[in-house]
């Protein structure tokens, strides 16, 4: 809404954080921009208590306006805000091809991509405020690595051998889609 209002134009230092770094992800400038790509057409924003501390955390994303189950951008969240000592933090901000989405247990995913030989999923549990790393899935396609899945955490760091193993470690974070 600032934006359309014209307050981001008239005071866009406003929607700067004291390192002068943008209060939000680059998604939400193609609103401003007046953008008439598709894939910015359902922006919205939804607030949640995420991990039942009494905080709500303000959440924003995109729902998909397609009937298509496979689409990639339903229920993904762009940023992520809470309110930690009186303040106001930026948690993360997202693009399409560092997309966050939240499980059923508090766990935020986030699937990147660098290319379509090299992407993987992260996974960080969200606890008052804080994201804290649990693990990760490299799946690494690049001609010299032949398609090796690395698998990560805070204590140790392996190759899988099947697509398998890595199966399993995704299936233990169920997505939840919330409507923006």
């Amino acid at each position: 809404y600032a934006m359309y209002s014209g307050a981001f134009e008239n005071n866009p230092e406003d929607f700067l954080e004291p390192d002068g770094n943008s209060i939000c992800s680059s998604e939400f400038y193609h609103l401003y921009d007046g953008s008439g790509d598709i894939a910015y057409q359902n922006l919205g924003y939804r607030i949640l208590d995420i991990d039942k501390d009494g905080t709500r955390e303000l959440l924003l994303g995109e729902n998909s306006i397609s009937e298509d189950e496979e689409y990639p951008y339903d229920g993904i969240i762009y940023d992520l805000y809470t309110i930690r000592d009186g303040e106001i933090i930026h948690l993360f901000g997202g693009w399409p091809r560092n997309r966050y989405y939240l499980t059923e247990t508090d766990v935020i995913a986030c699937e990147w991509d660098s290319s379509a030989f090299y992407y993987g999923t992260t996974f960080y549990q969200y606890n008052a405020g804080n994201l804290d790393y649990i693990e990760e899935l490299i799946f690494d396609y690049q001609e010299e690595n032949k398609g090796s899945i690395t698998y990560k955490s805070e204590t140790e760091e392996r190759e899988l051998y099947n697509i398998g193993e890595a199966a399993d470690t995704l299936q233990k974070y169920q997505y939840v889609y919330p409507e923006f």
